[in-house]
């Protein structure tokens, strides 16, 4: 290189940074190995030949494979000499036809996952092609009777009449008859006749397909759904709810069975008892909370003539405050079905509540000038209370942990973590009051009052709502 300087044209030397770029073959489509798979039974060979990773990768141990719509996330390689490998799948695909093969490595310096390889593949058809292979359904409520169907299947040219197959469904560790039903001219569900688990759980609920006259032999279709069930001990989050004071020493909380806004989970109460018409008991624990968790009482659960509820009680006016969160415990006796036995089980309710003021903002009911709201609750504007004793003592610490769910693709082992607890120690109080909305969990992080434990956004996105906030700064 030449450079120009007082004393005439002069060479001179220049160092440059040297960069070593790795060099990747354009190889899509050219590794990947025709796959002889059927739907419905089990593959267990080549996808891919002469694969390599780049030096960035994790190593062999961190490798996906996607074949059709399903991961296997424990692919097997065998190295090659010339330091390539092949890689090797196990698994049943659930549906036919062509679709995309992705082969994914993990990267070691950023923890992503990179595309090594991707190509279309076809799998030949079954009697029965799965609807979705790999379905997931999550937040069954523990106990109940499973209504849909456990899988869908779209029949293929080669399918016979119903009649002549029987469907096998792995339930959650019990094989079950399953149920044929007609959906629609090329579609089938299959059903069956069984109650969830009455703990909280996950599993992959499995359902075979084989030909009724030769029951052991080759499946003609296969479908795997994975189910999570809550609402044992962990409890179901049913939201946030509002009441009033029906005198100035008894309450009522307005429980909906419909909710707010159409297609929410939340903030209404459909229980065992009203959904399936099985005999229940109710028990409710009512957590009073201004700033921090002040104690419990005891309360109950009051239907209405029209399938609503209510929750009613006395207030204890040593807590002086409005909100709060309920523990609803439902006995249910149900009844045998099929192979099951009949039997009791608990399911619990987790949930918020503020008791209005019906659009008055004087003194609290514990005050001496307390002018108690005329304006009747809902449908039943009577309300009888049983006899009910108020209970100081805290409530069982109980962990509540994330559903088990599968995930897209694994990065590293799921781990549960504790979301919190129902009955905490009293942490220390804020620091004046000008924070209204810190009652509810809305404060400072050190404040570990239940309702930002047990909720927050990700669980119910209508619990940060405007009004409710808004009414929560009534306290």
């Amino acid at each position: 290189m030449l450079r120009l300087s007082t004393g005439g044209l002069k060479q001179v030397g220049v160092i440059r940074a040297i960069y070593q770029l790795e060099t990747l073959e354009a190889r899509r489509m050219l590794t990947l190995v025709a796959l002889d798979a059927t739907a419905g039974l089990v593959y267990d060979g080549r996808v891919a030949t002469q694969l390599r990773l780049p030096v960035h990768a994790t190593g062999l141990t961190a490798v996906n494979v996607m074949v059709n719509g399903q991961w296997d996330y424990a692919p097997t390689a065998v190295s090659l000499p010339d330091g390539t490998f092949d890689l090797y799948v196990n698994m049943i695909p659930q549906r036919s036809g062509t679709g995309e093969t992705s082969i994914w490595y993990r990267n070691d310096r950023t923890g992503g996952w990179g595309l090594l390889e991707y190509g279309q593949q076809t799998v030949k058809a079954n009697h029965f092609n799965s609807t979705v292979a790999d379905a997931n359904v999550n937040d069954l409520r523990n106990g109940a009777r499973y209504t849909n169907a456990v899988a869908t299947f779209e029949l293929s040219d080669d399918a016979g009449p119903l009649a002549n197959y029987k469907a096998d469904v792995n339930w959650f560790g019990t094989i079950l008859p399953g149920r044929f039903e007609v959906i629609d001219e090329k579609t089938v569900g299959v059903f069956v006749d069984a109650y969830l688990p009455t703990g909280s759980t996950a599993s992959d609920v499995t359902t075979t397909i084989r030909l009724a006259a030769d029951p052991d032999g080759p499946a003609k279709g296969f479908a795997n759904t994975s189910m999570s069930v809550n609402g044992a001990s962990s409890g179901i989050g049913f939201g946030m709810f509002y009441g009033v004071m029906t005198s100035p020493t008894t309450f009522a909380i307005d429980l909906p069975n419909k909710p707010k806004y159409e297609g929410s989970n939340y903030h209404f109460f459909v229980p065992v008892s009203e959904s399936e018409g099985w005999p229940s008991t109710f028990k409710v624990e009512v957590l009073w909370q201004r700033y921090d968790d002040l104690g419990t009482t005891e309360a109950a659960v009051v239907r209405n003539p029209d399938g609503t509820h209510h929750i009613v009680g006395i207030w204890p006016p040593k807590y002086n405050t409005l909100g709060g969160m309920i523990r609803v415990k439902e006995t249910v006796h149900r009844p045998a079905i099929g192979a099951q036995p009949a039997e009791s089980y608990t399911i619990e309710y987790v949930g918020s509540f503020e008791l209005g003021r019906v659009g008055h903002t004087g003194p609290l009911p514990s005050d001496p000038n307390y002018v108690a709201p005329s304006t009747p609750l809902g449908p039943n504007p009577t309300i009888t209370l049983p006899p009910l004793a108020p209970i100081d003592e805290p409530l069982p610490v109980e962990i509540i942990t994330n559903p088990v769910s599968r995930p897209p693709q694994i990065i590293e082992p799921d781990q549960e973590s504790p979301r919190g607890v129902f009955a905490v120690d009293k942490p220390a109080i804020l620091p004046g009051e000008a924070d209204a909305l810190s009652t509810f969990g809305f404060g400072d992080q050190s404040e570990r009052s239940l309702a930002r434990t047990l909720f927050s956004n990700e669980d119910d996105t209508l619990f940060g709502e405007a009004d409710d906030r808004l009414l929560s700064v009534l306290n």
